[in-house]
């Protein structure tokens, strides 16, 4: 180093690291920021928690929050937990137990869309509807009234040639056994929907209108006339008889009310025992009249 007064030059030997204990001075290697007046100073400053909720927090912060009692808002959406074991807010619906939103619904209570399906009457529009059976049952009554009146011997029983009074009397007794009949089973139905099937009957009219054609159809198998003898045929065919109008019964219950084979049968089962009672009550009423 030359001194610029005196010309004269002198030597300065660097500081001995060693002497100095081996490290290094301080800041030596490292380029320290300059710090000027004008310079403007940058502030780490967090931001303000936002009142509002417009920035949720993160889950993760809400799991760090310990328990849901220890929570005063939401950490979703910002709102007020009205106490301190509310788990799910009543705002967003977020669940602080398993730190997810579930729907929520609002306003008055609305029924269910999977209601229960209203079970159909026993008796309803569908096979056959009212014309159909009206047909049936005016057709059979037409066929059965002529055969009273022509006197066909299938329908008077032990009578080869009965009388014109006899041939309306036998009418008479006829249409007031289909009568019956149509009334029994009509019970019978009532029967099976009310106890059995645990429906409603329906529409009485059409039912009944139904149960008419039935029992009216079944009476035209009362034409079928074997010979008087032997007798055991005319027992054969009276078992014959009954068992077609059953299996008429049957067939035309499963059609006109869509019924399955078992519950047709209880239906005619239950029209029996029915017309039976009113035999019975019948012969007691006649014997209290007519003593003796």
């Amino acid at each position: 180093m030359t001194s610029d007064t005196s010309g004269k030059s002198y030597e300065l030997e660097p500081p001995d690291d060693e002497a100095a204990g081996g490290e290094p001075l301080p800041g030596e290697g490292e380029t320290a920021p300059i710090e000027r007046p004008g310079d403007p100073q940058l502030l780490d400053v967090e931001p303000a928690e936002d009142e509002q909720g417009d920035h949720p927090p993160d889950p993760d912060d809400a799991r760090a929050a310990g328990p849901a009692g220890t929570i005063e808002v939401c950490p979703n959406c910002g709102a007020p937990l009205p106490g301190d074991e509310t788990l799910i807010c009543l705002r967003c619906g977020f669940n602080l137990k398993t730190l997810k939103v579930i729907k929520t619904a609002t306003g008055e209570t609305t029924e269910s869309e999977e209601a229960e399906v209203e079970v159909p009457p026993v008796s309803g529009p569908g096979q056959g509807g009212l014309l159909v059976p009206q047909i049936m049952a005016a057709a059979s009554a037409l066929v059965i009234s002529v055969g009273y009146l022509s006197g066909a011997e299938g329908l008077f029983l032990g009578d080869t040639n009965p009388g014109f009074g006899a041939r309306v009397v036998g009418l008479v007794g006829g249409l007031l056994l289909i009568a019956l009949w149509s009334a029994a089973g009509l019970g019978g139905l009532g029967f099976l929907a009310r106890f059995v099937m645990l429906r409603k009957l329906g529409d009485l009219r059409l039912a009944a209108v139904r149960m008419l054609a039935i029992t009216a159809t079944m009476r035209l198998l009362a034409f079928i006339d074997p010979p008087q003898e032997p007798l055991w045929l005319k027992w054969l065919e009276l078992l014959l008889e009954f068992i077609g109008q059953a299996a008429v019964f049957v067939g035309l219950a499963m059609y006109f009310y869509v019924l399955n084979v078992r519950n047709a049968l209880i239906t005619g089962i239950a029209a029996i025992l029915m017309v039976l009672a009113l035999l019975a009550v019948s012969a007691a009423s006649m014997g209290i009249l007519l003593p003796g």
